[in-house]
């Protein structure tokens, strides 16, 4: 019968194990836990035989993780993780922390995600203000990169040098297709390129990631179908959704905002063959400046509300 971990795996145990998983190396790994490869050798004898598994595959010349081994891994990362944040919310609780965060955000970024964050954070944090602007990504990074803001988040799909941040992921984001509830196309199961090119359209703006995507994918072949259609190009989401309310246009969002407004029946999403742009949404914070006590709440609950994103 396995022995409960609970009761005798220690937080040295946990970071022996994260250590070992990261080098791969007992030398390395000893000189960053102050220790002797002998001492290491036999501190990580007695953890396998306290979980009763293998965790790592030795030869003389590299170490490998078993499953056992990345198993264990994984949860002590998360152990350690969650230790330091409760260390850095019980310093700011006693030091009575003030001030302000201020944030930059795209129009495309959950506002689940970012309303659970804030709703976490200032909890935790009383006395701090939170302040948010929404902006593209070139215009966020330059406010970031010249200290205008404090934390940013957006996908990465931008031409800055990135060099200079910190990303931090946070969830994958997809684009999605939606229209009207009352729209012709709004129930139809099997739709095609051409017949979604062919209405018009709300569009954002020429240089964003989403409106690149749909010149490469739906609107390469539209001049060979309708030559009279009239699209609107805007860059605030309320005000489009608007005009898309009643209407016969067809607009590209971010699947997790869209999934918002689709439960409050104003729009419908569209099934398409085709991919739009997909990848991650993270907060980008500059490289090799301090992170205040503050920001890392912020940063810690983001990372929170973002777990509990359901892919769709």
């Amino acid at each position: 019968m396995q022995r409960p971990l609970t009761r005798n795996i220690t937080i040295k145990q946990l970071r022996l194990m994260s250590v070992l998983g990261r080098e791969l190396s007992m030398r390395r790994s000893a000189e960053i836990l102050h220790t002797s490869q002998p001492a290491l050798s036999r501190a990580l004898s007695q953890l396998e035989e306290m979980v009763e598994a293998k965790l790592f595959d030795r030869t003389t010349r590299q170490m490998t993780l078993t499953a056992a081994g990345q198993s264990l891994l994984r949860h002590a990362d998360r152990i350690l993780s969650q230790l330091e944040q409760a260390q850095t919310e019980l310093a700011g609780l006693k030091e009575g922390i003030r001030g302000e965060v201020r944030i930059g955000t795209i129009p495309a970024f959950s506002s689940f995600v970012l309303g659970r964050a804030l709703d976490q954070a200032r909890s935790i944090l009383p006395g701090v203000s939170f302040t948010i602007q929404t902006a593209e990504t070139d215009k966020l990074f330059r406010d970031l990169a010249d200290g205008n803001i404090d934390i940013m988040l957006s996908h990465a799909e931008f031409s800055s040098d990135l060099n200079i941040a910190d990303i931090h992921e946070l969830y994958q984001e997809r684009s999605c297709i939606v229209c009207d509830p009352a729209h012709p196309l709004a129930n139809s199961t099997k739709l095609h390129v051409r017949e979604i090119a062919s209405w018009p359209w709300i569009l954002t703006p020429p240089e964003t990631a989403l409106r690149k995507v749909l010149n490469r994918t739906v609107f390469v072949d539209r001049p060979a179908i309708k030559h009279n259609l009239t699209d609107i190009q805007i860059d605030a989401y309320p005000q489009a959704l608007g005009i898309l309310n009643n209407s016969l246009m067809l607009m590209a969002l971010p699947n997790q905002f869209a999934l918002v407004y689709e439960r409050l029946g104003m729009i419908k999403r569209l099934h398409l063959p085709v991919n739009l742009l997909r990848g991650p949404m993270c907060c980008f914070t500059l490289k090799d400046a301090k992170i205040d006590h503050s920001c890392q709440v912020l940063l810690n609950s983001l990372r929170d509300a973002a777990a509990a994103v359901v892919p769709d």
